[in-house]
């Protein structure tokens, strides 16, 4: 089987799927909105603190199942060559607790790799001042710098997210049972492949690096007026939106079609 096998299949599943495209354009905007709505709840009596704590449950809930709904949807379409958005989300509800356990544990080891920050200046200045003379005078500090941010970003974004999502389609279509001996040898198998790792790292350059380009532009020069700023904004920012649900839907796709092709679960799970 060639190590690029499921590529084609994993974005042709990505971008012919409409109504998951649908639901996590519209899903995530919902629950923004709803979030800021949760912010300005006040605090004065006890029922509304109550209803708040409910409030941030059910939007946690609501996101799990919108994220692990998605997941479990590419994994139903690449096993069976169909797959019922109702069954799939239904499972990521019944599965929500061991899904959201999973994912407080891959983002407490994901946000370790924040620490590197601290080590961005001291880093390539201790190289550098290592180096001899002539080499010193080819490779100047910024490009050391330079270097070692592109080397954060895909250990943190590339390296880093690769290995923990496997597990995270497992919880969510298989429950607690996804952190079992199954779940474990299906993450082995996800990640040997060689081009999930080439999808995930082109979703990371799209859905991160392009994005946060796109949103950090902005229009200059005499001409830029008040008014072009603000539609370069929401421009920017429907842009940026698109990338990023369009780097996560294809790396769900391959994740589930790595997960299927690999047999982990024998199609449907039960509950």
């Amino acid at each position: 089987m060639s190590p690029f096998s499921l590529i084609r299949p994993a974005y042709s599943a990505a971008f012919r799927s409409g109504w998951i495209w649908l639901i996590q354009f519209l899903g995530n905007i919902a629950l923004f909105v709803l979030f800021v709505l949760w912010l300005r709840i006040p605090e004065a009596h006890f029922w509304q603190v109550a209803a708040s704590v409910l409030c941030a449950v059910g939007l946690l809930c609501g996101a799990l199942v919108l994220h692990g709904g998605t997941l479990d949807y590419f994994r139903d379409r690449t096993a069976d060559g169909q797959a019922c958005l109702g069954a799939a989300f239904g499972r990521a509800f019944r599965h929500v607790a061991a899904f959201a356990i999973w994912l407080f544990i891959a983002y407490v080891l994901w946000i370790q790799f924040n620490h590197l920050d601290a080590f961005s200046e001291q880093i390539p200045t201790f190289l550098r001042s290592e180096f001899p003379v002539w080499l010193r005078r080819l490779i100047t500090l910024n490009a050391l710098e330079n270097a070692y941010a592109a080397g954060q970003f895909v250990l943190q974004w590339i390296v880093a997210v690769g290995l923990l999502l496997p597990p995270a389609l497992q919880t969510a279509n298989l429950g607690f049972r996804g952190f079992g001996k199954k779940g474990f040898a299906a993450w082995g198998r996800t990640i040997a492949r060689l081009d999930y790792w080439i999808v995930v790292a082109i979703a990371a350059l799209i859905g991160v690096w392009a994005a946060n380009w796109d949103l950090s532009w902005r229009p200059t020069g005499p001409n830029a007026t008040p008014n072009m700023e603000t539609v370069s904004l929401v421009l920017r920012l429907l842009l940026a939106y698109l990338l990023m649900i369009a780097s996560w839907l294809t790396t769900c796709s391959m994740l589930g079609a790595c997960a299927a092709r690999s047999g982990d679960s024998g199609g449907k799970p039960a509950a």
